[in-house]
Order: structure tokens, then C-alpha cells, then sequence
């Protein structure tokens, strides 16, 4: 394991999620994520993800920016916080593991119930991504209070 500062990181390794972080992550937030544009420069855009079966998913047209950009750098980096508590907040890393086509809008339609607001197909040319987590950094509520997470595989 390697420690900087509070940022949890396991190279090239899946994180598993403990229960705190995992009723977060539950909450119907939007997720900030940051990608680099062309310049180099960040660029943020709010949106709406899932988590299921231990990842993070994504989903949007396939003419996105941030879309292209993940897909294309394999990387993915994103912002949480809760509205209530301005120490509650994660930042997550990740790598993209799948990228596909979601034609019947399944998935969307997924982000859709989530966030109140029906989904009906057809929507042409979504696509998401799956995120595998590879580090966490961030508070759980307080000041000191760190997000519950561990290298997968461990016990």
C-alpha cells in the first residue's frame, strides 16, 4: 500500500468498498468528473453514475468530451460531496475496464430511476463505462474520519 497524504492507493489494483463509503456512494449525487482537455487544462462536468458490482458507471452520448476523453486515456477521476456535510466528500480514482454501446439505454434507464427521471428509449448512441476504483481520498463525515477501504483480495 502506498499512503500520500490521505490518498489511499493501491497501483494498478481494484479497491474494495466498505460499507460507509458504500452507502455514499448510494446517495444520488452528482459526480464531478475531470478530464484534460486539449490544452492540457482540467475541465469538469457534473453527471450522474451508479455503483454496482464493486464499480462506478458512467453513461452518456458518444459525442461527449468527457466520454471520448476517459475512454481514450483509460483514466477516471471524479468529486462527490454531500450537500449536508462539507466533510463528507470523496475523490475517486479509477481506470476504465469496459466501454460499451448501451442501445437499449438498460444502463441509462438504470441512472434515470436513480435520479428521478424516467428514461424512455430510444435515446441513439449512448454508451457507458465501467470505472474499477483504484484509490479513495477524502472525509467520512468529520475532519479525521477516513473512508473505509482496502485492497481487494484482503480480508
Amino acid at each position: 500500500m502506498t499512503t500520500l497524504g490521505r490518498l489511499l492507493a493501491w497501483p494498478g489494483m481494484a479497491l474494495t468498498v466498505g460499507p460507509r463509503l458504500h452507502a455514499f456512494f448510494d446517495e444520488p449525487l452528482l459526480a464531478i468528473v475531470t478530464t484534460l482537455n486539449s490544452r492540457g487544462s482540467p475541465e469538469m462536468t457534473p453527471i450522474w453514475y451508479e455503483f454496482a458490482n464493486r464499480s462506478i458507471y458512467f453513461n452518456g452520448t458518444r459525442t461527449r468530451q468527457w466520454l471520448q476523453r476517459m475512454e481514450s486515456t483509460g483514466r477516471a477521476t471524479f468529486f462527490l460531496i454531500d450537500r449536508q456535510n462539507a466533510w463528507r466528500w470523496a475523490q475517486i480514482y479509477g481506470r476504465v475496464v469496459e466501454a460499451s454501446d448501451d442501445p437499449a439505454v438498460v444502463q441509462f434507464a438504470r441512472l434515470g430511476q436513480r435520479y428521478g427521471r424516467p428514461i424512455k428509449p430510444p435515446i441513439p448512441d449512448r454508451r457507458y463505462l465501467r470505472i474499477e476504483i483504484t484509490s479513495v481520498k477524502g472525509r467520512a463525515g468529520t475532519p479525521s474520519e477516513q473512508w473505509d477501504v482496502g485492497q481487494a483480495g484482503q480480508k
